[in-house]
């Protein structure tokens, strides 16, 4: 399976924390969701949650395993009660949620042990990366459009570049691009963050540098 492209849909998650006798499982998650939930927070080694169970992974795990299905939970449920009801037998004991498990593709050494889930979320981070860097280009043609005998767009603070950033991300990345995101964490007063992408787990701080006139540095 091409991990830089992987499917959207179907994703599912089984968990069994060490000292836990049974596995957590959620299913039906979207990539964007998985990655966001588990797969990110795994490598990051921050702490995160399958269906209500706290999973810590600097602290291991007993079992793991990450697998995409063609359909949903409920198809390999409907095809299991099928096949019983053919049989004669009443199951009112096998976990329907478990089922997917048996018929996807195992990526769990692919995503959360091999370091390709890096490579997926990497070359959106260098997007960017490379949008920051290029921003004063930009700013530059919006102050200079004199040719045009249009006023120029006036970027005379950190606001105006975060503005400025704020509208050009969006163009190039499929997620959210938030401003301001740390005041709306826990009621924060204050933040060093002024525009996020919550999925690629970027936060950027923006400095608006003045010059000032060179005889202030000029040596004596």
């Amino acid at each position: 399976m091409d991990l830089t492209n992987p499917p959207a849909k179907y994703w599912q998650c089984l968990v069994r924390p060490k000292g836990k006798k049974s596995a957590s499982v959620v299913n039906d998650l979207t990539f964007e969701e998985i990655q966001k939930t588990i797969i990110i927070p795994w490598h990051e080694k921050r702490v995160f949650t399958v269906s209500g169970t706290l999973v810590d992974p600097a602290a291991g795990v007993e079992q793991i395993r990450i697998v995409q299905t063609q359909g949903p939970k409920q198809t390999y449920a409907d095809q299991h009660n099928e096949r019983m009801r053919r049989s004669g037998i009443a199951d009112m004991a096998t976990n329907r949620s478990l089922l997917p498990f048996g018929s996807g593709t195992d990526l769990t050494n692919a995503l959360l042990f091999s370091g390709p889930s890096r490579g997926i979320v990497e070359p959106e981070v260098d997007i960017v990366v490379h949008v920051c860097r290029r921003l004063p280009n930009a700013a530059r043609i919006f102050a200079n459009r004199s040719r045009k005998g249009r006023d120029p767009f006036d970027i005379s603070d950190e606001y105006d570049v975060q503005d400025l950033l704020h509208g050009i991300l969006p163009s190039y990345l499929k997620y959210s691009v938030q401003e301001d995101p740390l005041p709306k964490v826990a009621g924060a007063k204050s933040s060093r963050a002024d525009i996020s992408v919550e999925e690629l787990g970027v936060l950027i701080e923006i400095k608006y540098p003045r010059c000032y006139p060179e005889r202030i540095y000029r040596p004596r």
